[in-house]
């Protein structure tokens, strides 16, 4: 109940990003490590990276024409 009344205080997309990021670094995440990140601002920074992150990588592996046979240029 106290992770969720964060978000009172904090929005509930910044919390979110804060779970995320707490996931990923700290085995077991407690409300204390939570509230010291979203006081700190770190969460803003991950999101940002994160964006870029999505933004950036390919989904999946993209061949091209020359590959299935329809590039008419293939030597």
């Amino acid at each position: 109940m106290s992770v969720l009344k964060l978000s009172k205080k904090y929005s509930s997309e910044r919390l979110e990003a804060v779970c995320g990021l707490a996931l990923e670094h700290v085995s077991v995440p407690r409300y204390s490590h939570l509230k010291a990140i979203l006081a700190s601002g770190q969460d803003a920074e991950y999101s940002v990276n994160k964006k870029l992150e999505n933004e950036s990588s390919p989904i999946g592996f993209v061949r091209g024409a020359a590959y299935y046979g329809g590039d008419d240029h293939a030597e």
